[in-house]
């Protein structure tokens, strides 16, 4: 990432599997991100404009609210709208991806999908993004 170091980067995962949310928030964790574990779509909706993370992995497939309605809802929201939210997907029909994109999700990867392939992708969304705001991680 430049030289920057990882630590200055906040991911949130919204993923309402524990193991898969434990996984994913273990490995990004060990390489140096800032990660706050969410469990469904209402939390991630109070939660995510008081956090201010620089990405987001989104599950689509979660209880109550989805991960497209709640990417759609924060891409309306001044504070949330231009943070990148990378899709996460066991749902892998034709057309989820275009569906993601189309509510403003930046990629789309499917389950099952390695913790190293969604660091890949948290970086080069990142990168694609330009250098973030510095955000209070508290």
């Amino acid at each position: 990432m430049g030289g920057t170091p990882r630590d200055a980067f906040h991911v949130v995962i919204v993923e309402d599997l524990e193991d898969t949310s434990a996984l994913y928030s273990r490995f990004l964790t060990h390489l140096g991100y800032h990660v706050t574990a969410i469990p469904d779509g209402l939390e991630a909706l109070e939660r995510i404009p008081m956090l201010l993370p620089h990405v987001i992995i989104m599950d689509i497939a979660l209880p109550g609210v989805d991960g497209l309605e709640v990417t759609r809802r924060l891409k309306r929201r001044r504070l949330t709208r231009e943070i990148p939210v990378i899709a996460v997907s066991g749902y892998t029909s034709a057309g989820s991806p275009e569906k993601a994109s189309k509510v403003g999700c930046v990629s789309y990867l499917a389950k099952p999908c390695l913790p190293v392939q969604l660091a890949e992708e948290i970086q080069r969304v990142l990168v694609a993004h330009g250098p973030p705001r510095r955000r209070d991680l508290n």
